[in-house]
């Protein structure tokens, strides 16, 4: 076999220019561009226009309140998911990361920063430190998704009364935002107002989760409910019949291509020798999950009883992703990998292996 290395730098131009116009994120045209010059003349660099969200200044909703009591214009922040592996793996030490999930946030500048502690961990070792400097000639990365968050304009942070923000850039820009207490408002840059989303329940009725899925608006509710909202009409329609709601639980979605999935996450109830009811979510074998995917057909959820396969599932206050384990070293298939908060702001990480049915701690900050 002849083992004459390639020569890539004479590919034809047309074949060049076939492979560059298939690469739409930025370090995919980076990385492309920095493998020599034919490669970089035959695709110019890329170009990130002034984001159209950051153009809106949005009001701070009525009736909605923050510990620090900040008010003012509220402007949209996005930010995005990477997947970061290093392509050296194979000659690793098990102590040296193999995997990253990053948030990345990019200024109009081009400069971008990691604000988030959250997704800066690795697979194998909870936690590492991410390298300061990352050459991405050394390093598979791949785009997962977007996230949200409403920041105050003059401060540049996000106020915590904001748990989760996903946005609809259809026809028109429509926010819609997960406040504390279980509240739900949406702010359409049609009229440039937020309107608050009617409950759906009695008074003990709160919002948990919400998500943007074909072109509308998601929201799990306490009592087992989910409903659609219609970004341009904000009509209300119940997508499929309750669950049966555990105890204690907490309602999230996933999407999975498109598919849309229901996490329900509770505790059992445990007891002490005194008879007294015990705080379960301090118990590794407390705290136990259920899968759920919509049958849009049916108007059902339908549980999922054979596992998650070869997918992995990514679980927190912010966002919540699946990933082919098979794709990224370190990572195991049929597991769901949360990520907590207690009530001092604490991350815990537990990993729900549904192949054996165990739960266990990999970290706590």
């Amino acid at each position: 076999m002849d083992k004459t290395s390639v020569d890539w730098s004479n590919l034809p131009q047309d074949l060049l220019g076939s492979i560059g116009n298939r690469l739409h994120a930025s370090h995919d045209i980076l990385r492309f561009r920095a493998v020599c010059n034919s490669f970089r003349s035959s695709l110019p660099s890329p170009t990130k226009p002034l984001p159209p969200l950051s153009n809106h200044k949005i009001l701070f909703p009525n009736g909605v309140t923050t510990q620090t009591g900040c008010r003012g214009l509220l402007v949209i922040s996005e930010s995005t998911i990477y997947a970061v592996e290093s392509l050296e793996r194979v000659s690793a030490t098990q102590e040296t990361p193999e995997t990253w999930l990053i948030k990345v946030q990019e200024s109009i500048s081009g400069k971008v920063r990691v604000p988030d502690q959250l997704f800066r961990i690795c697979f194998r070792n909870f936690p590492q430190l991410l390298p300061k400097c990352l050459n991405l000639l050394d390093y598979q990365v791949k785009e997962l998704t977007q996230v949200y968050q409403l920041e105050m304009e003059s401060k540049k942070r996000s106020p915590p009364c904001f748990r989760k923000v996903i946005v609809s850039r259809d026809s028109e820009l429509a926010v819609m935002a997960l406040i504390n207490g279980g509240r739900v408002d949406v702010w359409r840059s049609r009229n440039n107002t937020w309107a608050t989303i009617d409950k759906i329940g009695g008074d003990d009725f709160y919002f948990e989760d919400i998500i943007y899925h074909n072109k509308k608006f998601y929201i799990s509710g306490s009592n087992g409910r989910t409903i659609t909202v219609d970004p341009k009409s904000l009509n209300i329609t119940e997508v499929a019949a309750p669950i049966t709601k555990s105890n204690r639980g907490l309602m999230c979605f996933v999407k999975w291509h498109e598919d849309l999935f229901l996490i329900d996450k509770y505790w059992l109830e445990k007891y002490n020798k005194f008879g007294f009811s015990v705080d379960c979510d301090s118990e590794r074998s407390a705290a136990r999950l259920d899968v759920y995917k919509l049958d849009e057909e049916k108007r059902e959820w339908i549980k999922v009883n054979d596992g998650l396969k070869d997918r992995a599932l990514f679980l927190s206050e912010e966002c919540s992703i699946f990933l082919p384990a098979e794709e990224f070293y370190g990572c195991k298939g049929n597991c769901i990998y949360l990520f907590d908060k207690d009530l001092s702001r604490a991350v815990n990480i537990k990993i729900f292996d549904l192949e054996n049915d165990t739960v266990r701690y990999v970290f706590r900050n």
